[in-house]
């Protein structure tokens, strides 16, 4: 599997908020100018632009439908479960700069619902998965929520955005079902 930058062509300007912590919330991924071999248990590239050879992803059981979106429902992670089960066959992941890719940023991703919504979402796989443990999400949430008010307190609002898309991303794993949706 190989996977590369992921970078933005904005179809409106972004709004002022939108600061370098929350654009992974858009796709976004810059891993740096190096090419290298990533542990998915760690870091994965995004499905935005990865590349899997057919035969090894069938034969692991290729994506797993109950993650990624499908209709109206928005889901994620179906390419990093791939990616971390053909790690576990013995595949590597790796990431090359030179395999960069635009994304079109569409104007109804650049709002704070659609961010809070996605990041929720997010956190919802997150939980779904155990990949965060509901105590320290709880904890997470709570902190997050308490630095958005703040940050909305002193008119601040990339600060407002980055703990409110945390504090939505954690709230979302403390509501999972752990082993679904």
């Amino acid at each position: 599997m190989i996977g590369g930058p992921i970078r933005p062509r904005f179809e409106v300007a972004p709004p002022p908020w939108l600061s370098p912590a929350i654009l992974p919330a858009l796709t976004l991924l810059d891993l740096g100018p190096e090419v290298r071999d990533l542990d998915p248990e760690v870091t994965t590239v995004y499905g935005a632009n990865i590349s899997f050879r057919v035969e090894p992803l069938a034969a692991g059981g290729g994506f797993d439908p109950a993650f990624g979106h499908s209709g109206r429902r928005v889901f994620f992670s179906e390419e990093d479960e791939a990616q971390r089960a053909l790690a576990r066959a013995g595949l590597r992941v790796r990431y090359v700069p030179d395999a960069r890719v635009e994304h079109v940023i569409g104007a109804a991703r650049l709002t704070r619902r659609s961010f809070l919504r996605r990041r929720f979402a997010y956190g919802l796989t997150l939980g779904a998965r155990g990949a965060r443990p509901r105590g320290l999400a709880l904890r997470q949430a709570a902190s997050s929520g308490a630095g958005a008010l703040v940050a909305a307190a002193r008119g601040d609002g990339r600060l407002l955005m980055e703990r409110g898309v945390r504090a939505a991303e954690n709230a979302g794993v403390v509501l999972a079902r752990e082993g679904g949706r």
